[in-house]
């Protein structure tokens, strides 16, 4: 095989690895006239230049998409923060008046605040029953 008398795409199509083709393209560049050359200089800066702009595009489109889902991601937890803390006040409220209506000494702020949500609502459960169980005696 006499690989001076091949062509770029002869080249490609005999080793299709990439790099193989790029340097044969480097080859088959280096033997044209000077204004070829620029013309394929120009045609790689611009390659170069696009690769480089679509490089920057994703980072700063990837930065915009994490500064958004952030910002709801903080949306989202303000407002479940306030859903629970009214749902946290209204079972406070509701166990308040079962404790008074079984003569039962009231909980503080502080003891309701030690307490999660599921063991407020299982509070509000067991003096439910037990006034139930006080009203059927």
């Amino acid at each position: 095989m006499n690989a001076e008398h091949l062509s770029e795409a002869d080249v490609g199509r005999l080793f299709p690895d990439e790099e193989i083709a790029e340097a044969a393209g480097v080859l088959s560049m280096i033997h044209q006239t000077p204004e070829a050359r620029m013309r394929y200089d120009a045609r790689l800066k611009f390659q170069r230049d696009e690769e480089s702009r679509l490089r920057r595009a994703k980072q700063e489109g990837l930065a915009e998409g994490i500064e958004r889902g952030i910002e709801q991601g903080i949306e989202r937890g303000i407002e479940r923060g306030i859903e629970q803390g009214i749902e946290r006040g209204h079972l406070c409220g509701r166990i308040s008046v079962l404790q008074q209506l079984l003569g039962l000494p009231e909980s503080t702020v502080e003891q309701f605040s030690e307490l999660t949500v599921l063991q407020l609502r299982e509070l509000e459960c067991t003096l439910q029953q037990q006034l139930r169980d006080q009203q059927a005696s």
